[in-house]
């Protein structure tokens, strides 16, 4: 779903992309998606990319204040 989701936002298809996204999130939902929290933060960074690449850095910047990323700490 991530290769593709970002192949679809780099050639502009941005419905394409929105379906793929909302289909991860489906997946979530049911359950059906290996390492939850890694999918959903997928999801979010996917999210936030599509916008950004729509030019709506307003709602990107919107969704990015509520996505609970976090950075690992590398030793």
């Amino acid at each position: 779903f991530v290769n593709l989701t970002v192949v679809h936002i780099g050639n502009g298809s941005w419905r394409n992309a929105q379906t793929l996204i909302n289909n991860l999130l489906a997946k979530i939902v049911a359950g059906t998606s290996s390492g939850s929290q890694t999918a959903i933060r997928a999801a979010q960074l996917l999210q936030i990319y599509l916008e950004l690449a729509q030019g709506n850095k307003e709602r990107a910047l919107e969704l990015f204040s509520k996505a609970p990323l976090t950075v690992p700490i590398i030793a």
